[in-house]
């Protein structure tokens, strides 16, 4: 399944790039960001499905490079902002009110959050077992008691901003 469903995710993220406005996506560390993703989709798509333990070992060896590869796109990207900040020269606009600018950005990292979701399970699987977790997944873990925490947090964030 992974081997079918990652090209397909990192395809969209080069789609998602091409799509951001306001020029972002011919920013320089953009570009960058989105040839990262491009050459994995390519190494993706061209690695055989694998059918033998070696083809499954140099599947996961690849989805490590591409994994530490990307390390970096957040900081890139957000390279790229300040970069189109520079573009615009913020004093005449400010760049937070760019709200359509915020979504494609926040469906942009949502999918990339997908995307090493994924990646990292697999091979946190392929390791030696950790106790108490399934890949990346701890199986203590309480989706109730997340939600809790998260409101929780929000409740505070807002009192703080807001009164």
């Amino acid at each position: 399944w992974l081997h079918n469903e990652l090209p397909v995710r990192v395809a969209k993220q080069v789609t998602k790039i091409d799509k951001l406005p306001y020029g972002l996506c011919l920013m320089p560390s953009v570009r960058k960001v989105r040839h990262w993703y491009k050459d994995s989709f390519l190494k993706l798509t061209r690695c055989p499905y694998p059918k033998t333990i070696e083809q499954a070992e140099e599947y996961t060896r690849m989805l490590e490079d591409l994994f530490e590869r990307h390390d970096g796109t957040l900081m890139t990207m957000a390279k790229g902002v300040h970069e189109l900040k520079a573009e615009l020269k913020t004093d005449h606009h400010d760049i937070t009110e760019f709200l359509d600018l915020h979504e494609h950005l926040d469906s942009f990292y949502t999918n990339r959050i997908g995307i090493r979701l994924l990646a990292g399970h697999h091979l946190e699987i392929t390791k030696e077992p950790r106790k108490g977790y399934a890949g990346l997944i701890l199986k203590t873990t309480s989706p109730a008691t997340i939600t809790k925490d998260a409101t929780d947090n929000a409740t505070q964030v807002c009192y703080s901003a807001y009164g």
